[in-house]
């Protein structure tokens, strides 16, 4: 059965952010996500971070050459198109911090009603 939603998370050279916004992801009570990390060429120990985590619904991708958020939204969105073959896909920054547990599983029974 293929996974529900992509969690798609955008990072750059905030590794102080990165574990908050991680762990707001995986503290959600809906389960059927995976969590794709996408680092626009960080050079810094954001890999390390996340590699940190041993949640097999963890992918991380990290460009080869920084792409700035001017013109590096859209490739991340081709990109997206590319890695992530789910129905739903939440789109997410560094600097979101998930407080809510239920997020996930509201947002779909919202949408599946």
């Amino acid at each position: 059965m293929m996974t529900l939603l992509t969690v798609f998370l955008k990072t750059y050279r905030r590794p102080h952010l990165l574990k908050d916004a991680i762990e707001g992801v995986l503290m959600q009570d809906f389960e059927d996500y995976q969590l794709v990390i996408h680092d626009d060429a960080s050079q810094d120990e954001t890999q390390s971070i996340v590699e940190a985590y041993s949640d097999r619904r963890i992918r991380y991708i990290k460009a080869e050459e920084n792409i700035g958020s001017v013109y590096g939204d859209t490739e991340i969105v081709r990109r997206l198109q590319v890695e992530c073959k789910t129905r739903l896909v939440l789109h997410a920054n560094d600097d979101d911090y998930l407080i809510k547990p239920d997020l996930f599983s509201t947002q779909v029974q919202l949408f599946d009603e």
